[in-house]
């Protein structure tokens, strides 16, 4: 997971985010990618809402863009919605 986020938003590394943003976008990234029955855009949604929350803004905004990315395909691996 680390790995995609890294692929994903390189110019954060994942060892220099906070506590929460990390554990936000990896908890995310393991939704998207290894819970199918959830569609991806209500996933994005809501851990969107959840960094809005607990994080800020600057992390909103990570968030929505790495998981984006992710299910988008756009980080040089298959996106787990290809097919949907």
């Amino acid at each position: 997971i680390d790995d995609r986020i890294g692929l994903a938003a390189p110019a954060f590394p994942v060892v220099a985010l906070a506590r929460i943003d990390r554990a936000l976008l990896r908890s995310a990234l393991g939704e998207l990618l290894h819970c199918p029955t959830t569609p991806a855009r209500v996933a994005i949604s809501e851990w969107v809402e959840l960094a809005r929350t607990y994080s800020g803004e600057p992390a909103r905004r990570l968030i929505n863009g790495v998981l984006g990315r992710v299910a988008a395909g756009g980080t040089g691996q298959q996106s787990p919605m290809a097919g949907r």
